[in-house]
């Protein structure tokens, strides 16, 4: 080879190796920026996520501290288990004795009660007693009818205000001659009112904010109450296999018998009376989550047919939950202690019952009335 064709061979590899070594280091170059787009790209994914995981904490936090307040601004209702908006006075409950004359319908205030106690009265009609709190919000109460002595004993188990107009001769003795808070109509009628157009005496009514207004102006006021001793559910609770009972038939007299529907949808029970959706003056329709029907003997005891009843000791009681009823017991040791209710378990023995929380309903009968379920 001669020595020209040498040097030209080279500087054909010296050239032939730069164009190697540039497409090397251009390649290089590429997969380096291809890198550090792809960290890039990496790192503004995560921030997004941190981003959006931020948000989402927020998104639950919010609520949950506004929930948190709401809670804090409540108390449980002892009569019911729910949330009830807290006051800045002391808690007290408040047991109403309420109208069930057909000329007092239709009443105010039992939709909206916690608890009620229906019962017969002279010549089998029937009465109830209905408790509120002194939180709640209730425009109109009534109407408002006389005291029996049983009546006493049932608001005497929650350590309430006795709320109503006059009463047996038995009642009135007994309220002389015991410390019981009452409110009579008879003698404070500044806190009730008579409704001209309606017939006496089923014309009285009250409210929440009167009584409280009596409450206050009288020093009755307090926190120290007994609360309502029977356990509740946290929540609704399963179907029991026990006798499914969709209607219950409480066999009244004529004109005041009672039918309890239960509603599986929104699982509560429908109150009817004298066969009519039992509607109030508000247009709220009674019903209730617990059913209770408690057998209580009675014995007439003058001729105003005024009942003599032992609401002290035990007996029979039919439980009525979620469409179900089952057998049971009832159990009151003194009068300031409030009824308590056992069911039997499937071993045979007898256990406390757990309300469902909302309105309980407690239908007081005599051993032999007629119950259909």
């Amino acid at each position: 080879m001669t020595k020209n064709n040498s040097l030209k061979h080279k500087l054909i590899l010296s050239l032939t190796n730069k164009k190697i070594l540039k497409r090397i280091f251009f390649y290089f170059l590429i997969l380096f920026f291809l890198l550090i787009l792809s960290r890039l790209f990496f790192i503004y994914l995560d921030t997004k996520n941190e981003k959006s995981k931020t948000q989402a904490h927020k998104n639950i936090e919010t609520p949950l501290k506004k929930l948190d307040t709401i809670r804090q601004d409540c108390i449980k209702n002892p009569l019911t288990n729910l949330d009830i908006k807290q006051k800045n006075t002391p808690f007290t409950i408040i047991a109403v004795v309420i109208d069930n004359h057909e000329l007092a319908r239709p009443q105010y205030g039992l939709a909206q009660a916690g608890l009620v106690y229906e019962t017969e009265v002279e010549g089998g009609i029937t009465r109830y007693l209905a408790f509120f709190t002194s939180y709640d919000d209730v425009e109109k109460i009534g109407p408002i009818r006389s005291a029996r002595h049983y009546f006493l004993d049932w608001s005497q188990g929650f350590s309430s205000l006795f709320v109503h107009c006059g009463g047996s001769p038995q009642a009135l003795a007994e309220l002389a001659g015991s410390p019981i808070n009452n409110l009579n109509e008879f003698y404070k009628n500044e806190y009730f009112q008579r409704e001209q157009e309606l017939p006496q005496p089923h014309n009285i009514f009250t409210s929440i904010s009167k009584i409280n207004k009596y409450l206050e102006e009288n020093d009755f006021l307090s926190s120290n109450i007994k609360t309502y001793r029977q356990r509740f559910y946290n929540k609704n609770t399963p179907e029991r296999k026990n006798k499914q009972s969709q209607i219950v038939n409480i066999m009244y007299k004529s004109g005041y018998k009672v039918r309890w529907e239960y509603n599986k949808q929104k699982n509560l029970y429908i109150r009817y009376l004298d066969g009519e959706k039992h509607i109030t003056g508000k247009e709220n329709t009674v019903t209730s989550k617990n059913l209770i029907i408690q057998y209580i003997p009675a014995t007439v005891k003058d001729e105003q047919l005024r009942l003599e009843r032992q609401t002290l000791g035990e007996g029979k009681a039919i439980i009525c939950q979620n469409g179900y009823c089952q057998n049971g017991y009832w159990k009151k040791r003194s009068k300031n202690q409030a009824t308590q209710y056992f069911s039997k378990t499937a071993t045979g023995e007898y256990t406390d019952i757990k309300l469902i929380p909302g309105t309980t309903w407690i239908e007081i009968v005599k051993p032999k009335s007629k119950i259909i379920y």
